[in-house]
């Protein structure tokens, strides 16, 4: 079994490959939520192309994200964890980079430790479970009422006014 937990910004991630999930806590208005959501499985196509990454040899895998778009991945056959950031896994070889949207988002690994004494990865627990489509839709609508609050003024001299909000799923 292949777990793992990951701080990224406000958001703590915990995925578990044998169960296909993936879990992440937030904190929203003060209070916390525990989002629950599928991993997706990639199918993968892995190339011919090598390039270094870290010090190791990798080798170029694509595929599609749900929406369409292509996903670039570099792995490390040589780390042979089937792992990579956030959702994405599947390659026989751990991902030290990653490339969405050609290249709008972009995840690389700058180096590797070698741990002796792992300490134990536990789920994530505490907060209302929630899914990541009603986390997401809760999100917009909060960003909707802090953009259609009417007098900036109202809101304090250190406040800031949002002309525009995506969320993306």
């Amino acid at each position: 079994m292949h777990s793992q937990t990951i701080n990224y910004g406000s958001h703590t991630y915990y995925k578990n490959q044998e169960e296909k999930l993936l879990l992440s806590q937030a904190n929203v208005d003060g209070k916390d939520y525990l989002i629950e959501e599928a991993l997706t499985e990639f199918d993968w196509k892995i190339g011919s192309e090598k390039k270094e990454i870290s010090g190791y040899q990798c080798i170029r895998a694509t595929t599609k994200s749900p929406k369409g778009n292509e996903i670039v991945a570099w792995y490390a056959p040589e780390i042979a964890v089937n792992d990579g950031p956030l959702h994405y896994w599947g390659l026989p070889g751990l991902i030290l980079y990653l490339e969405l949207n050609k290249g709008v988002l972009i995840y690389s690994c700058t180096s590797i430790e070698q741990v002796n004494n792992m300490p134990e990865i536990k789920s994530l627990e505490g907060g209302e479970k929630i899914s990541r489509t009603e986390y997401s839709k809760m999100v917009a609508e909060k960003m909707q009422k802090f953009k259609n609050t009417p007098d900036e003024n109202s809101r304090g001299e250190n406040s800031r006014k949002w002309k525009k909000v995506t969320v993306i799923e």
